[in-house]
């Protein structure tokens, strides 16, 4: 990992979202991909993952994750 990336990861992202309503499972996450198997937004839209949207919220990928046209597809 760059210098760079390091800066855009945010190590308290997790949490933040965790605090939130309906985050509060994130924490335990262990990536057994139930959550894209079962999203109906993942049924239409070939590009939209649920499973890298935790992975990458869970890495602090937070500028990058907010600047994706895929978290706001969320339901």
């Amino acid at each position: 990992m760059t210098m760079i990336e390091e800066k855009l990861m945010d190590p308290q992202f997790k949490y933040q979202v965790a605090s939130r309503t309906g985050g509060e499972g994130l924490l335990v996450c262990f990536s057994c991909g139930v959550c894209t198997a079962g999203c109906p937004v993942s049924e239409v839209e070939e590009g939209f993952n649920p499973r890298r949207i935790i992975h990458q919220i869970l890495l602090g990928q937070k500028e990058e994750l907010l600047a994706s046209k895929y978290i706001w597809m969320c339901v």
